[in-house]
């Protein structure tokens, strides 16, 4: 009920907390992360270049969009970096994901959406660490005084709420003053602007970035649950407020701390989950659609339904982490933990389409495209896949696209006249 009131008491505000929070989906950053120490297959590092060999630039600019491209990341190279508590090259993956947050925020600050084109998944943390680190993390509403534990009638007649987005550092950014007038019989009270009741157990909070991943696996293992030590299975339990207790001290990783809630979170098309990420996903009630799910319900319902837990209201930043092994392997085997049963090409590009549409696509990461894996057929189609769905992330249709500046031709009068 808090969120519904939330949203209604900001429809006039939307010009300050919306609309200078969108911008035009068709002004791109292009992050290169030429990373494979996350996992143990070689050839993953030549994902960025692979896919720009394949054109995604000037396809995306074909589509219309303005598109910075930032280059690939220069990679540290740490020669002395044995595993620490299960994790293998804590030095070299703690230090890449530093730089991609940086470069992630900046991409963000200059008022384009991030695309990260990897890599294995392990640059997730850092992307949606840097995405988080550029948009207000955070929305607190309150009431001064905690109704239910005065006297009824109340005096004074009327309340103040603080609406206050906050950076994730907590550092005040602006409020809003939103005042209430109460209900003297009853513990509850009317926004005077929009009229909705709302019960007033004064404390509401709403993350505003959401995470959907879509993967094969959930890539939420602790160092402690984890059993290969490899990092692209581990990069979102770094981030999650809630598992943050059970991160042990990494060296490198000092800087790293958590920035989303496990119900900012939208899974679609897993189909192998290791026990300990099984456990984390039912316990703290993360959002979860199974290909199983996929197959009963209809990739729609899927992604409506997701929708509805993380992001109701269409209203808040979204951050798209796709994974190619999401995909079926007998349309994306160039990847290094193919998975029997996945997604199609249409219900891959129906995700990208859906999100775009919604108009909050803020940062999009596809990882794990590995160019030296498979068939010559495996990776023209593995890339084939990847480019259209990130097209779709931006803006392309499949019944085709009207350039911004289109316009008909009109014959010309002279010649028409003279015939």
């Amino acid at each position: 009920m808090l969120s519904r009131l939330a949203k209604r008491c900001l429809e006039s505000q939307r010009g300050l907390f919306h609309g200078q929070l969108r911008w035009k989906s068709q002004d791109v950053g292009v992050i290169g992360v030429p990373f494979s120490k996350g996992q143990s297959e070689a050839g993953v590092q030549m994902g960025p270049k692979a896919l720009r060999d394949a054109g995604i630039i000037s396809k995306l600019n074909e589509i219309g969009c303005n598109v910075h491209d930032y280059g690939d990341l220069i990679i540290p190279t740490i020669s002395d970096d044995p595993p620490y508590l299960n994790v293998s090259h804590p030095q070299t993956i703690a230090g890449t994901i530093k730089l991609l947050s940086d470069a992630v925020t900046k991409c963000r600050q200059d008022k384009r959406v991030a695309l990260t084109i990897g890599g294995d998944h392990s640059l997730s943390a850092g992307s949606i660490h840097g995405h988080a680190q550029a948009e207000p993390n955070m929305c607190l509403i309150w009431v001064s005084l905690y109704m239910h534990l005065l006297p009824m009638p109340f005096n004074p007649s009327s309340i103040t709420m603080k609406l206050v987005s906050v950076k994730p550092e907590r550092n005040l950014a602006f409020y809003w003053m939103v005042s209430f007038r109460v209900c003297p019989n009853q513990n509850r009270f009317h926004c005077i602007r929009t009229g909705p009741k709302c019960y007033c157990n004064a404390l509401f909070t709403a993350k505003c970035m959401t995470v959907f991943q879509v993967d094969a696996h959930a890539d939420i293992n602790t160092p402690l649950t984890s059993n290969t030590g490899h990092f692209h299975g581990m990069p979102l339990s770094f981030l999650v407020h809630e598992l943050k207790d059970y991160i042990p001290y990494i060296p490198g990783f000092e800087w790293l701390h958590s920035c989303i809630n496990a119900r900012s979170i939208a899974y679609i098309g897993l189909r192998d989950l290791d026990p300990g990420e099984l456990h984390i996903v039912r316990e703290y009630g993360i959002s979860c659609f199974t290909m199983h799910e996929v197959d009963r319900l209809g990739i729609n319902q899927v992604l409506e339904r997701s929708m509805e837990v993380v992001n109701p209201y269409k209203d808040r930043p979204i951050h798209l982490s796709f994974d190619i092994d999401s995909l079926d392997p007998r349309i994306a085997g160039a990847t290094g933990t193919p998975v029997p049963g996945g997604l199609s090409i249409r219900e891959g590009i129906y995700i990208a389409e859906e999100l775009a549409k919604t108009g909050m696509l803020t940062a999009v990461d596809v990882v794990e495209v590995n160019p030296h894996l498979g068939s010559d057929h495996d990776k023209h189609l593995t890339l084939y896949s990847a480019v259209n769905i990130i097209q779709a992330c931006f803006g392309k249709r499949r019944e085709g696209n009207v350039p911004r500046d289109y316009s008909l031709p009109k014959p010309d009068k002279v010649l028409h006249k003279q015939h």
